[in-house]
Parts: C-alpha cells; structure tokens; sequence
C-alpha cells in the first residue's frame, strides 16, 4: 500500500471559520509498550468524500512524535485520515465522528486503515460516497482497537 499526501483539493475551513476543535496525538513505530517516536514527522488531515480528498490541517509533529493542529468540527457522517511521513515511513489512521480527538498513529492503525479502506484507497488517497466510509471506518475501529494491539 502507498501512502501518499500529494495534491490533495486544499480546504481552508480553519482559516475561513473559527476551528471548534483541536487534533492532537502521537506518531510512533513498535508496540505499545516500547514505541519509538517518529520525530518531525508530517502530519496530514482530511476529509475524505466523493472526489478528490480535502486538506483540513497540516502539521509537524515535535521531537517525541507529538502532534497538534486545529481541525473544523466532523459531521457525523464524515469520515476523516491522518497520514504521517518521516522519509520513507508512512503511516496512516482514519478518524470518524465521535472518535477521540487524541490519536495514535503507527503500524496498526495503518495496516487496519488499509484493510478497512481498500476499496476506496487508490494512490494513497481515501474518496467514496459517505455512508460506505462510515461503514469501513467502523471496519477500522474494530480492526485497530482489537484486544492485544
């Protein structure tokens, strides 16, 4: 799976409006317990939807993998990615309505993204008509939040 942040139709609702929310998190490599930051890491929000991805908020993440960036408040039915890059490593995590707004983005987050998003994953990027994401995020959530991972 290639990951890809490129070209995206850019959406400057927090520029425009007052951001009603702030996404914060962490992009790490390894499990749980021995994680290893991915230091000055990119860090990309979008809304995914029919056509092109939009672009919400772009970030670097700090020296412990730590991110924050303002996003506009998620309607129910949207569904959001994050993809995060550090050279060659790319990790992505899908973030629906009702979803912390504290992530954590790493291996499972991006092997579960993939899996539940394959059908509407092409060229790194997640497009699709809203309800049959929301039932892949949904997908993503049990995959990612399964008991040991």
């Amino acid at each position: 799976v290639v990951l890809a942040a490129a070209a995206p139709a850019s959406a400057d609702s927090c520029l425009q409006n007052a951001c009603a929310r702030r996404l914060t998190g962490v992009v790490s490599s390894g499990p749980a317990a021995e994680a290893h930051p991915l230091a000055r890491a990119a860090v990309a929000v979008y809304r995914a939807g029919e056509g092109a991805p939009q672009l919400l908020a772009q970030t670097m993440a700090n020296a412990r993998g730590e991110f924050s960036a303002p996003v506009p408040q998620q309607a129910a039915d949207e569904t959001r990615y994050v993809v995060a890059t550090s050279g060659a490593v790319a990790f992505m995590t899908v973030i629906s309505a009702g979803d912390p707004s504290r992530l954590r983005i790493d291996e499972v987050t991006t092997v579960a993204s993939a899996y539940a998003m394959a059908q509407f994953l092409t060229d790194g990027r997640i497009s699709g008509k809203a309800l049959p994401l929301s039932v892949a995020a949904g997908m993503w959530q049990a995959l990612a939040f399964m008991p040991g991972s």
